[in-house]
């Protein structure tokens, strides 16, 4: 399956490259970009651009409503040179009247798992990364998600295109104070953290259990 995406000035023109030049095979059959199971926000990719992370910036994306405790976060690129050091960090910043405010949590150079999809768009691999935050992370709506890679790298345009994904509200921006009207990015974020029981509640169930105990004694 071949994505057709426009990437315009934003992808760079470069030698296509097949799956196995980039030295690593498909980690499973020609898949669906699809959110995992268990995704409580999804922005999948619409098949219309790609942007490449520039000079140590990264990209935001803000999240449009409240996912509440959050396990872990995916996110699909395009890949025209194989980076044997590829590495990632992400940040989480709080919202500041429609842009990326107060910074509220990071991590850096996570420990990710990636998938090559099988698809291509203008011949470039398309692979899906996941990160799983070491525990639960409370993202209210507006939050903002930022993504970098390869923070180190000395070449201005990186050869890595984070997908433009559908759902959002058209606008993302780069850590620099660049905002890009007219495009989202793709990305998901997983659920499925316990949510927590207050003491209260606890307390209540007790007594009703020990009350149906003593009632029972009691019938008996």
């Amino acid at each position: 399956m071949v994505i057709g995406m426009l990437f315009g000035s934003q992808l760079l023109a470069q030698q296509s490259m097949s799956l196995r030049s980039l030295g690593i095979d498909p980690g499973r059959a020609v898949t669906d970009l699809v959110c995992p199971e268990g995704s409580v926000y999804s922005q999948t990719p619409n098949g219309v651009n790609g942007y490449s992370f520039v000079a140590g910036f990264y990209y935001s994306d803000n999240v449009l409503s409240s996912p509440g405790l959050v396990t872990s976060v995916t996110w699909w690129m395009m890949e025209a040179r194989y980076e044997p050091t590829l590495s990632f960090d992400i940040f989480i910043h709080a919202d500041a009247g429609g842009q990326p405010g107060t910074l509220i949590e990071s991590f850096f150079d996570v420990t990710f798992e990636v998938i090559n999809t099988g698809e291509v768009s203008y011949s470039y691999p398309v692979f899906q990364y996941s990160y799983t935050f070491p525990s639960p992370v409370n993202i209210p709506s507006g939050s903002w998600i930022g993504i970098r890679d390869l923070p180190d790298y000395e070449d201005y345009f990186h050869h890595h295109y984070w997908a433009t994904g559908a759902g959002g509200d058209g606008i993302y921006w780069r850590s620099d104070g660049y905002i890009v009207q007219g495009a989202d990015m793709a990305f998901c974020l997983g659920g499925g953290a316990p949510t927590p029981v207050s003491g209260w509640a606890i307390g209540i169930g007790l007594m009703l259990i020990l009350a149906f105990s003593v009632y029972r004694i009691r019938k008996s």
